[in-house]
């Protein structure tokens, strides 16, 4: 069952991988997004994820729900193209 959730948990993480590869190259082409590596993005919004899983977990819903806007436009900032 081990091996069966880790296949599927990485399919499902690679599916999710090829729709932000599509924004984010879209993004570039737009401008809207600076040049760079886009699996760099791409692990950088996982890590972001991951974080808002943490602390979410560590300081509930109603703690984390004026944090995300923060959150969000400091990631979006290193991605935006000025």
């Amino acid at each position: 069952m081990k091996e069966q959730l880790h296949h599927q948990f990485f399919r499902s993480e690679e599916e999710m991988s090829d729709i932000l590869r599509s924004i984010i190259k879209e993004g570039m082409e737009k401008g809207e997004i600076r040049k760079g590596n886009i699996e760099d993005f791409i692990m950088s919004f996982y890590c972001l994820i991951d974080g808002i899983f943490i602390e979410l977990s560590f300081y509930g819903v109603e703690k984390l729900k004026p944090r995300i806007t923060n959150i969000w436009t400091n990631f979006w900032f290193g991605l935006k193209n000025d």
